[in-house]
Order: structure tokens, then C-alpha cells, then sequence
């Protein structure tokens, strides 16, 4: 570490000989200059070693630069001061040589670490509370910066109590309180430096705001409540110790008649997609605490007014803070400062490649925990705030709505809690109409996704004469999307316009699959919905073909038996009768999706049909065998073959998805013998992975509908192909869709198909599929369905 020529002073520095070290610097200042082999100065490593003031000032008077000098590793001396222990006045000293504009927030390490992450992580010094002070007190910003993986100083500082916090959650309310609010108690610490992150994160300050200054002042005290709701970085371990501690403050009110579930309605979740790896929060509550039933919220509601009465703290029209979008973390350091965590993050754990030695050694769950969420822990003790609008009028559910919550763990319960007027005709109503319409057509993709997903679950609550009316209000709004996009548009807007037409068709078909027949004013709605859908199948972007698909899949099954082998046959292989009952419609829309365009076609031969169209074709043939599984006599297996060694991954996907709603609906080993040979030719390791990941959804959907389908002569090479996959495959999302698979061809019904594979199984299989099963099939937990 040092080198072969490291001075006197920095192997001072090294060891802690401060005396020495003074000594050694005012005769060899320029030894203060040294760097060794991670580029550490005699000042970084001094403050690993909790220096005095005085060693620190003079180090950096004889080398002012050190302050700013990174390692190998990126940290600059205040990382080590911070980390270790140093006491308030030598962080002081350090941040007094700093350039003034210098921000800690870009004072980040190789991992993204501030200085205020290391301390949080660090040592629970007596100097902790002060420094976290000074930290804030100099830059308010890096209050919730999250580091490469997400962690925020929060969540870190309440990792750091995680047992505490655990503990006194359990025990009474007096209790708690003397232990969190006495100076001296185990939680006082913790508290305190939350408090000061809060202030920071939510009011820009540590200092109290003024009485009638701040949004979250009352008489000029901070309301610890709404900061650490509004600040979506906020672990909700810590919200559930405030309410124990100080439960009036869930009635109370900012300046801007704003309750904390108001504010915690408004604050967005995370913006993640799919594939983000970032950390998310570990799951505090017990087993019986999650499974808590909503029915105490009705009947602690049924005796209230039906009417929403407002907030009643006076309010000033003031401009709203947007939430803070940060999502808190659960993992944290260790004495390897940061190299490990102590707590394994599912989400943040890629899945290990397994082999007959390590299958699958590592547990983790196959779906993704979603974020924990805290609005029946704010409901339970007030719910009449369910029923209680904020200063635009707005109840708690349409705010939720408005800023993406997901509907289980947030809007389902503010719904129970106040349902007659959410079903009502009026105000209320237009309202959810509007924020409806509005989260469907925004530019944020999460946003539209959730609403997508909640107009699935609200269409089974609304009065039934409402749905025909959604129906054709949506129907409506995709043609108008349609026409919306003008010529040069830039990439971005034409991005952000065919997010809103696969939006608003997926909303579309969340309605119409809730549905009966007589809910709807047949066959006008569903035809008119199919009508618009078909016009989109072949449109040049993905998603837009698959919401169009999935229109087409549930509107024919609507239609009846006629109309859905129709669609089959005229719009999905195109066999076409034109002297058949409405052929014209489909016939046209046949015409429009081989060309791939919606001009008229010319009286010339037909070109081949592109990549796109083919695509919502074979997602047409997906969604209807969805539906309407008795269809399978009608469908061209040939087809389905040529789709599956198209040169386009699109293709190829839609392909895989068609052969196991084939294979689902299918009740014989015939049909497996004959999508075999192209199954298998699906898994060649030279295949593109989305092929993989799109195959393993669709066998996975035929082993969940048909158990033990798989364990049979014909079915052997697939299992040994999808075990093959997951043993070597380096992509984490093909090995977890195989495993899925695996799941449910070998375990359900008491492993009744895994021993039936052990009789079957050749060579080495049986032994590496047991291992697999051991390691990590029989691990994996909340195995259920895959989002479309």
C-alpha cells in the first residue's frame, strides 16, 4: 500500500503518531504531497484514523489540494473523516477549505457515495448527529442523493437500526416514545438524524421553518409525518415508528390543508422500468401484519358522512412542491465500507448461472417484490381521511391516481374506505373521468402503465351502464391519437404519441375483459372497438400492435363464434370467403395489415407482408386462442412454423407466445409432437434471448394450464432444453423465465411431474435437475402470472 519510498510523515499518518507527525510537517511539509499506490495523501489516511484538528489544518495547509484529491476508489479525505468517526470540528475544518460553489451531492466516489452516505453508513460515533448537521447545513441536496445502487443516506441510517427499530415498533407506545425521544434512549440518535435528513429532503433547510412560511410548519414547527411521506426516499419502517410515537399527527394539516395522506397520494413513485436493477425497500412487516384486512376500514367508515368534507386548517394558495421521487433502499454497509451488504436485496442480486455444482445456490424470489406501501398504515388510524379532500378539492383516491399508485396496495384501499361516492354520478366522477384520461395521455410511460392496470380493476366497480359509455369514450380517444401525429414530428414526440395509443388501447382492452355480453351494447361496441384495433395491427410500433392485438382478441370473443372465426381466418392467416356475411370489414383490414399501411392498395400483386404486420398478426392469433381456446381447430399450424423461422426476433417472438396458447388449448401429445422441432429450435443458445424469454412465457402458460403436460417422451427434450438454458445461459431474465417454467412443469401436485421426470430422465439430467430443484426451485416463492 505505501510503495517502497513512502516518507516518514505519511507512515506517521498511517499509524496515528500525531505528534510525530506535527514534528515530521514543519520540517518536511512537501511530504504532505506523497501518493501511495490508491493514490491516498498522509491527509486521507490520517482521517481514518479520527485526527485532531490541528494534525488535519496543517496537512492541508501544506498541501491545500489534498482536500480535493480522490483514490483509486474515488474518495476524497471528508469520505474517510465522515466514514470513520472524525469528530465535528475536523469535518468542519475540511469543509472550510472547500470551494463555497463546490456541491457535496457531485462529491460522489467510484460507487456514487457523498460524504453523507459514509456517514450514515459509518461509525456510530457521539460526533454522528453533528456532522449529518454540518453536511445538510452545507448542501441540502444530497439529503435523498441515492449512490450507484440506490441507497439514499436514509435508508442507510435506518438499516444502520434495523434491529432497534424492529424491536420497539412491537412494544408499547410509551415505551417507544421514552426510547426515541429521551436523549440517551437506543432510537434518540436515529430519530433526530431523520428528522435532519426530513428537513433537509423536504423543506430545502435544517432550520424549523417559520409559522406560515413552509409547507410543512405549524406554528413553526416541523411535521416529521409529511416530510417523510412526501419524500418518496423515506423507508416506511420509519413512518410506522412516527405514527406509534406521535399519532395525533395524522390529523394534522400543513399550511396548505394538506393532510399526510394527501401528500403521500401526491408523491410519485419511482420511476423504474422492467429491467432497472435499482435496490427497493426490505419488507419490515410480519406475515400478519401484511395480510391485514380492509374490512376494518369499512366499518370503521360506515358510520361517517357520505359527503367529503375538506381539511379544515385555513389555507394559502400556494405553488405545490413536486414530491421528491426517490425510491429508499434496504441495504447496507459493511466494514468493508460499502463492498458488501449485510442484507441480500432480491432485486438488486442478478441470478447466478447454475451447473450441476452451484445450481442456483443463491435464493432469491422469481418476481420482484414490489415497493412497500404505507396507505393502510395511514388509513387505519384516520380513515376518515379517505373521505377528506385537499385544498383543490381532490380526494385521496383521484390523487393517487393522478400520480401512478398501484392499485392493490394503495388505491384499492382508499376505494374501500369511501366507495358510494367513487361510484356516484357528479363531481367526483368527472373528476376520476378527467384524471383518467389525463394519466392515459401522459408523457410518463409508469404513469400510463398503472392506469392501464387500475381502469382493469375500477371497470368492475362501476355501475354497469357506465361501461358501454368507457367503451366508446376510449374508442374514440384512440382514433383521435391516430390522427394526432404530424409529419417531422421529432423522435421523441413520436414516441411519446404511440405510447399514448398503446395506452389507451390496453385501457380499452382492461375494459372490455371485464365485461359480460350484456354489459355492452352489442354488437355496435365491441365491433367498432375490433374495427379500430384491426387498422393498428400492422403500426410500426410494437406496443401499439400489442394493445391492438389484445382488443382484437377480447372484441372477437364478444362477437360470438361467427365473428371470432372470421377474424381468424380473414385477419390473423387471411383465408378469406368474400362471399361470406361481412366480409367486406375484414377483408379490408386484411388488405391494410399485409401492406402494412392504410392507403388504398392499387389493383397489382400484393407484396409480402412485413415484419411489423406479421407481428400483430401472429399477437391477433395469441390473444384470441387467449380467449377463445375452443378456436384451435382453425388454426394454421403451418403458419405458425413459417412464423417461427422468420429472420425478424419480432416475429419470432409473437411466434412463441402463439405456440403455448396453442399447446394450453390443446388436450393431446400430438400437438406437442408436432411444435417440437420448432421449440427446440427456439433454444439453441445462438437464438436471440428476447426469443428465449418470449418461449419461456409461453411453455410456462401451457405447464400452469396443463400440469405434467411437459413429463411425457415427446415433452423430455424440452425439459432438458429449458434445463440446459438456465444452467448456462449468462442472461438473468432468460434464466428466470426458465426456472419459472421448471417451476410449474415439475412441482405443482406434490412434485408429481419431477418424479415422473426421474423416470424418464437419460444420463446426467436427473442428478443436475435434482440439484436444480434443491438449490433453487424449491425455493422460489409468489411464483404466480407474468405481466402481458
Amino acid at each position: 500500500l505505501m510503495g517502497s519510498n513512502a516518507p516518514p510523515l505519511y507512515e506517521h499518518a498511517l499509524v496515528g503518531d500525531w505528534v510525530s507527525l506535527m514534528k515530521r510537517i514543519a520540517l518536511h511539509p512537501k511530504e504532505a504531497r506523497y501518493q501511495d499506490k490508491c493514490k491516498n495523501t498522509p491527509l486521507h489516511v490520517s482521517c481514518r484514523r479520527q485526527p485532531p484538528t490541528d494534525v488535519v489544518a496543517a496537512l492541508i495547509r501544506a498541501h491545500p489540494a489534498a482536500v480535493v484529491a480522490t483514490t483509486l476508489d474515488g474518495l476524497t479525505p471528508i469520505h474517510f473523516a465522515c466514514y470513520c468517526g472524525s469528530d465535528s470540528s475536523t469535518v468542519q475544518t475540511i469543509l472550510g477549505h472547500l470551494e463555497k460553489q463546490k456541491s457535496l451531492k457531485e462529491m460522489v466516489d467510484r460507487r456514487g457515495r457523498t460524504p453523507l452516505h459514509c456517514v450514515c453508513a459509518g461509525f456510530r460515533s457521539p460526533h454522528r448527529l453533528h456532522v449529518i448537521s454540518l453536511l445538510l447545513e452545507r448542501d441540502p441536496s444530497c439529503a435523498i442523493a441515492p449512490d450507484e445502487r440506490g441507497r439514499t443516506p436514509l435508508s442507510l441510517i435506518v438499516d444502520d437500526y434495523a434491529e432497534e427499530l424492529q424491536e420497539f415498533l412491537e412494544k408499547s407506545t410509551e415505551e417507544a416514545i421514552r426510547h426515541v425521544k429521551t436523549p440517551g434512549g437506543d432510537l434518540y440518535e436515529c430519530w433526530e438524524v431523520i428528522n435532519l435528513i426530513l428537513k433537509a429532503a423536504y423543506h430545502g433547510t435544517i432550520q424549523d421553518p417559520q409559522a406560515g412560511k413552509g409547507e410543512v410548519s405549524v406554528h413553526g414547527k416541523f411535521q416529521v409525518l409529511h416530510a417523510a411521506v412526501g419524500v418518496g426516499a423515506c423507508p416506511s419502517v420509519f413512518i410506522r415508528l412516527i405514527l406509534k410515537v406521535d399519532p395525533e399527527s395524522i390529523e394534522q394539516t400543513d399550511s396548505d390543508s394538506n393532510l399526510p395522506l394527501h401528500i403521500y397520494c401526491k408523491t410519485q413513485p419511482k420511476q423504474l422500468s422492467h429491467t432497472s436493477t435499482m435496490a427497493q425497500h426490505l419488507l419490515w412487516r410480519t406475515s400478519s401484519s401484511m395480510n391485514r384486512s380492509w374490512n376494518a376500514l369499512s366499518d370503521a367508515t360506515s358510520s361517517l358522512d357520505s359527503k367529503p368534507k375538506a381539511a379544515t386548517t385555513d389555507a394559502t394558495e400556494m405553488e405545490k412542491k413536486k414530491a421528491l421521487n426517490m425510491t429508499a433502499t434496504g441495504v447496507v454497509y459493511n466494514a468493508d465500507f460499502g463492498r458488501s451488504s449485510s442484507f441480500t436485496n432480491l432485486k438488486t442480486t442478478p441470478l447466478p448461472s447454475v451447473n450441476e455444482n452451484t445450481a442456483g445456490s443463491a435464493q432469491y424470489f422469481p418476481r420482484r417484490q414490489p415497493q412497500e406501501d404505507v396507505t393502510v398504515d395511514l388509513l387505519l388510524p384516520f380513515p376518515k381521511a379517505a373521505r377528506m379532500t385537499d385544498e383543490f378539492g381532490k380526494l385521496p383516491f383521484l390523487l393517487g391516481l393522478e400520480s401512478g399508485k398501484k392499485w392493490k396496495t394503495c388505491l384499492e384501499p382508499l376505494y374501500q374506505a369511501y366507495p358510494d361516492e367513487l361510484r356516484s354520478v357528479g363531481e367526483i366522477n368527472s373528476q376520476l373521468e378527467k384524471a383518467i384520461d389525463d394519466a392515459l395521455e401522459s408523457s410518463n410511460p409508469v404513469l400510463r402503465k398503472e392506469t392501464t392496470k387500475t381502469l382493469k380493476h375500477l371497470c368492475k366497480l362501476w355501475p354497469r351502464t357506465a361501461v358501454n359509455d368507457w367503451i366508446l369514450h376510449l374508442i374514440a380517444k384512440v382514433r383521435h391519437a391516430r390522427k394526432e401525429i404530424p409529419s417531422g414530428a421529432s423522435t421523441g414526440d413520436i414516441a411519446w404519441r404511440n405510447g399514448i395509443q398503446a395506452s389507451l388501447l390496453r385501457g380499452l382492452a382492461s375494459v372490455l375483459a371485464n365485461v359480460l355480453p350484456t354489459d355492452t351494447n352489442l354488437p355496435d361496441s365491441p365491433l367498432a372497438a375490433l374495427e379500430v384495433a384491426t387498422a393498428m395491427l400492422s403500426h410500426k410500433d410494437e406496443d401499439v400492435r400489442v394493445g391492438a392485438a389484445q382488443v382484437i382478441g377480447i372484441s372477437a370473443a364478444l362477437l360470438g363464434k361467427s365473428r371470432t372465426d372470421k377474424v381468424i381466418n380473414d385477419v390473423v392467416f387471411q383465408t378469406s370467403d368474400d362471399h361470406e356475411e361481412d366480409s367486406s370489414f375484414f377483408s379490408a383490414a386484411a388488405s391494410m395489415i399485409t401492406a402494412g399501411t392504410e392507403d388504398e392498395q392499387e389493383e397489382k400483386e400484393a407484396p409480402p407482408p412485413s415484419s411489423e404486420a406479421l407481428h400483430g398478426r401472429a399477437m391477433a392469433c395469441y390473444f384470441l386462442l387467449k380467449e377463445e381456446p375452443q378456436k384451435l381447430s382453425v388454426v394454421h399450424s403451418s403458419t405458425i412454423k413459417d412464423w417461427m423461422k422468420h429472420e425478424d426476433v419480432i416475429v419470432r417472438k409473437a411466434a412463441c407466445l402463439v405456440i403455448g396458447a396453442t399447446l394450453a388449448a390443446s388436450n393431446n401429445e400430438m400437438s406437442l409432437k408436432e411444435f417440437r422441432s420448432s421449440i427446440l429450435k427456439s433454444m439453441r443458445a445462438t437464438e436471440d434471448y428476447r426469443v428465449h424469454i418470449s418461449l419461456a412465457r409461453g411453455l410456462s402458460m401451457v405447464a400452469k394450464k396443463q400440469p405434467n403436460f411437459f413429463v411425457c417422451k415427446s415433452g423430455l427434450p424440452i425439459l432438458d432444453g429449458a434445463l440446459l438454458l438456465s444452467m448456462t445461459t449468462k442472461m438473468p431474465d432468460v434464466q428466470r423465465a426458465f426456472h419459472l417454467f421448471l417451476w410449474w412443469a415439475l412441482l405443482p401436485e406434490e412434485e408429481a411431474g419431477l418424479k415422473e421426470y426421474m423416470k424418464l430422465a437419460q444420463g446426467e439430467n436427473g442428478r443436475i435437475m435434482m440439484t436444480l430443484v434443491a438449490k433453487t426451485l424449491q425455493k422460489m416463492v409468489h411464483v404466480d402470472d407474468e405481466e402481458e
